[in-house]
């Protein structure tokens, strides 16, 4: 994540968090307010299965 934020986002932006398992989706939050960021969503699943489903 470090690099991530270093390069490609700032706190002011909305970060979308993905995590297959709600432990995951906090640590990172955790991280990246720690790091001040503030505009935090977390979404949890198998996106992959999802999406393929979906698809068809």
């Amino acid at each position: 994540m470090p690099f991530v934020w270093r390069k490609d986002i700032t706190a002011e932006d909305s970060v979308l968090i993905l995590a297959d398992s709600m432990r995951k989706s906090r640590k990172a939050a955790r991280i990246l307010k720690k790091q001040g960021f503030g505009k935090l969503q977390a979404l949890r699943g198998d996106y992959y299965e999802s999406a393929r489903n979906w698809l068809g």
